[in-house]
């Protein structure tokens, strides 16, 4: 996918007035609502401070805009694709994203980024494995930050 200009609402980040926690410890936004997140890459070993905002959760999909807004040089990350990112089910459980080798036209994912300098963004779309009859993606959740999105 190509960058993408995260999307902002009056609200700004995570710790802004908007959500309410699930129970008192996770943030919940909503989609289009961008939080900082930091990480620290499991390939790379680079602290991450970056802007997510997800900009659709599908049946089976979850759109993001990825952005990083600290200082540091993300360049050969993917912060989307970090592990903490996962999304929930209508039954409360969590799914993880899966990979495909080439082309998958429903979902076009990003690879670790080039160039991912202060400033910078990018989009991907996580992909996941739910059977026909198995239920929808409910939310988004970045674990280490303590924060979910709801469509």
């Amino acid at each position: 996918m190509p960058p993408c200009s995260p999307l902002r609402s009056p609200l700004g980040a995570a710790g802004g007035d908007g959500g309410s926690g699930d129970d008192g410890a996770t943030k919940t936004l909503k989609v289009g609502q961008p939080a900082t997140v930091t990480n620290v890459d499991f390939k790379t070993k680079a602290k991450a401070t970056a802007e997510l905002t997800p900009t659709s959760i599908e049946k089976r999909s979850i759109a993001v805009c990825v952005t990083n807004v600290g200082s540091g040089d993300l360049s050969k990350t993917d912060l989307a694709d970090s592990g903490d990112l996962t999304a929930v089910d209508e039954r409360d459980e969590s799914q993880f994203s899966v990979g495909f080798i080439g082309d998958f036209d429903r979902c076009k994912s990003a690879d670790a980024q080039a160039s991912l300098k202060q400033g910078e963004s990018y989009g991907t779309c996580l992909a996941f494995l739910i059977p026909e009859g198995g239920g929808s993606l409910a939310k988004m959740r970045w674990s280490s930050g303590d924060v979910s999105w709801k469509p």
